[in-house]
């Protein structure tokens, strides 16, 4: 069954008014069968972050190591393993020979 966005919004009231009422209802018997219990407490709103140092547009080769190293701290390594230089060109080592 598809219902109009008008019939959704309506379905979603009487939702929530259906679901406000059971709410109500259950507290009640909680109270009356001496159940102790509380309303949540609101959240704080979070306050918005301090504006921060902006991103830099262009990253350093220091930059992007240091962020590769951050990342994949495990992976020391593997870069220098992958790659060389071959007269004066960084190549990739695929394992297969040229």
């Amino acid at each position: 069954m598809v219902l109009s966005r008008r019939n959704r919004e309506l379905y979603a009231q009487d939702e929530l008014r259906r679901l406000r009422g059971e709410n109500a209802r259950l507290k009640e018997l909680l109270i009356q069968h001496g159940v102790a219990w509380e309303e949540p407490a609101i959240p704080e709103p979070v306050p918005d972050p301090t504006e921060s140092a902006p991103t830099p547009a262009h990253f350093t080769t220091d930059d992007k190591i240091a962020l590769f190293r951050r990342l994949f701290p495990g992976a020391r390594g593997c870069l220098s393993a992958a790659l060389g230089v071959v007269q004066g060109h960084i190549r990739l080592f695929t394992g297969m020979r040229q």
